[in-house]
């Protein structure tokens, strides 16, 4: 008798745990939306990983690659770091802290030089995504990279990494901002020295 009430005992104590911890991490994710400028995440626009199975998330020299999609009928702009933010949840006071990025970010200035390719940014409103319908010429996906600064941050952790864009509709900006955002799991880390050997900029840890 004494036998199954301390059995049952260890399954209610089992069972409170379990749901606390739940709690936990539905606070966790409600105390996150503070760090979005939008509602709209991970409905018109996704990261997913590379295709090629080669091709990790996290790579041995602290980079992180993903792809950027326009998944909606918008033509979708970002700034030249895509909005990059990252987070990751603190182990002791179970709240959210930014991570730096020590990525470089450069423009891509085809047959123009760089002070010509700024002001051509500027005017566009951004690095375009366009609709997932339009024609095959037109880039509806891209390639993104970060580096996460993780040096003092105990290992493995989850990295929320927030990408954030705005609406354009008749070549003109709207007030609509979406963001997407993927976690990455992250077991070691290489501290960032450039240059990087993966697209999107050089490494800058500094």
């Amino acid at each position: 008798m004494r036998v199954m009430m301390k059995l049952q005992f260890q399954y209610v104590l089992l069972l409170i745990a379990i749901l606390l911890s739940g709690c936990q991490s539905n606070q966790i994710e409600h105390d996150f939306a503070k760090y979005l400028l939008t509602k709209d995440v991970n409905l018109r626009i996704k990261l997913v990983p590379n295709a090629n199975p080669d091709d990790p998330v996290y790579h041995d020299d602290g980079t992180i690659s993903l792809i950027l999609k326009n998944i909606s009928q918008d033509l979708i702009r970002f700034p030249v770091d895509f909005g990059i933010r990252m987070y990751t949840v603190n182990k002791e006071s179970k709240q959210w802290e930014e991570v730096r990025n020590g990525e470089y970010y450069q423009i891509t200035a085809v047959g123009m030089n760089l002070e010509s390719a700024k002001r051509k940014l500027e005017l566009e409103g951004g690095y375009p995504l366009y609709p997932v319908s339009s024609n095959i010429e037109e880039i509806s996906s891209e390639p993104i990279t970060a580096s996460p600064v993780l040096d003092g941050y105990e290992l493995p952790l989850t990295l929320r990494l927030v990408v954030t864009g705005r609406v354009f509709r008749d070549d003109k900006p709207t007030d609509e901002l979406i963001s997407a955002y993927y976690d990455v799991e992250i077991n070691s880390y290489q501290p960032c020295s450039p240059p990087s050997n993966v697209s999107g900029g050089d490494v800058n840890c500094k």
